[in-house]
């Protein structure tokens, strides 16, 4: 005599074990002080870009 075996699962179609994948992945490397961190950088970033075009408008390009 066999054993009992049991009746098969569906098995979720791809997408939904996609999304399960990167949600997982995006919550254990996108912590919230990660994003913080890179949002601060960004915004130094474009501090920069402004005070150097706002301390010599002229273009040395130009001459």
């Amino acid at each position: 005599m066999t054993a009992p075996v049991a009746p098969a699962r569906p098995r979720p179609d791809t997408a939904t074990a996609l999304r399960a994948e990167y949600r997982l992945l995006l919550r254990s490397i996108a912590t919230r002080g990660r994003i913080v961190a890179i949002g601060a950088l960004a915004a130094l970033s474009v501090l920069t870009a402004l005070f150097v075009r706002l301390s010599d408008p002229s273009d040395p390009l130009d001459a």
